[in-house]
């Protein structure tokens, strides 16, 4: 923090939350650049919306044990810009969807859930088994996807 005259102090009220990342299209040069340039299969959702229902329940569930509570997900598409912008327009993104212009052809769909009260969290790992009917596993070799799921 800077002091004296003519300081500027800016305190941040950024909450924690869980976060799920997605993409509206798969993009094989995308995938590659996470797989240092080794092509690289994902996982198409063919039925979203029961997809993100298994998924919050699982999360509710297991952060339910640990004495948690979750508000409704909410969803948006990334806006992909600089970081840097005007403060003194209207349309400043939120925090949680900005991203940078170059990784635009990511087109990342995110979802997130913020707790109640908000309260710092932890990195968690969900192990859902109710999503493996509503996705299809889609190699980097278009021929192996023929009646793939993932397992």
């Amino acid at each position: 923090m800077v002091e004296g005259q003519g300081a500027v102090t800016i305190h941040s009220k950024i909450p924690d939350l869980f976060i799920y990342c997605t993409s509206e299209a798969y993009d094989l040069d995308v995938g590659r650049s996470f797989a240092n340039g080794v092509p690289m299969g994902c996982v198409r959702i063919n039925q979203p919306e029961q997809f993100f229902l298994a998924v919050d329940a699982a999360l509710r569930t297991k952060l339910t044990a640990g004495r948690m509570t979750l508000r409704k997900p909410k969803w948006d598409r990334c806006v992909y810009e600089d970081r840097l912008y005007d403060w003194e327009r209207e349309d400043v993104p939120a925090a949680w969807l900005l991203k940078p212009a170059k990784l635009q052809k990511q087109r990342e769909i995110r979802v997130r859930w913020d707790t109640d009260p908000m309260q710092p969290l932890e990195f968690i790992i969900l192990k859902v088994p109710a999503i493996i009917p509503h996705c299809t596993l889609i190699h980097a070799d278009p021929e192996a996807d023929e009646g793939d799921t993932p397992g």
